[in-house]
């Protein structure tokens, strides 16, 4: 309930939680990331609350797994399940 509370929060998006894939340390001290598979429903339209989120960007896997900008534990979760 969680994961789509945020997201219809933070993007305006419904979605359907469809599977969880892990749970992860996170680079935050002492917090447990939750990874799910989410599917939209309905029109795929963002509308990001600013309030809520600085800027929404697209990656690949590739880029993701290679990028800069992108938190270890995101990094080392694609990594290790998605790829």
């Amino acid at each position: 309930m969680a994961i789509v509370r945020e997201i219809k929060e933070e993007l305006n998006l419904d979605i359907l939680s469809v599977e969880k894939l892990a749970e992860t340390d996170s680079d935050v001290p002492d917090q447990i990331t939750h990874w799910w598979r989410c599917s939209v429903v309905g029109p795929m339209r963002i509308k990001v609350d600013e309030d809520e989120v600085q800027s929404v960007k697209w990656f690949s896997i590739e880029e993701i797994i290679k990028s800069d900008v992108v938190w270890p534990s995101t990094i080392r979760f694609f990594a290790k399940y998605i790829k």
